[in-house]
């Protein structure tokens, strides 16, 4: 979800990089059943919201520590390129807006 909104909102001047995992943290927390998962998951999740200030931040610090000697130029590219749009299988999927009866 990281890597798809840096794709989709790359030049979104409004854009803004703590916004994916604001989201994921409110959703675990209001939904996950197991409370422990939902706390460990928000003690992770306030971590990279606190790291992140930059577009490719959350991508980093919320998908792994970079290792030294990284490209992380090259590391970037490899998932925009893995997680694009064109790669994602949406099988059965049919319309990417939701809709509430």
């Amino acid at each position: 979800m990281i890597v798809h909104a840096e794709l989709t909102k790359w030049d979104d001047k409004t854009y803004n990089p703590k916004e994916v995992p604001l989201l994921m943290n409110d959703y675990i927390q209001q939904f996950f059943g197991c409370r422990e998962c939902a706390e460990n998951f928000g003690i992770f999740a306030r971590r990279i919201i606190n790291e992140v200030v930059g577009p490719t931040d959350a991508i980093f610090q919320g998908l792994f520590d970079p290792q030294p000697g990284w490209d992380e130029a090259k590391v970037l590219q490899y998932l925009m390129m893995f997680y694009a749009k064109k790669n994602v299988k949406q099988d059965g999927v049919t319309s990417s807006k939701a809709t509430v009866s």
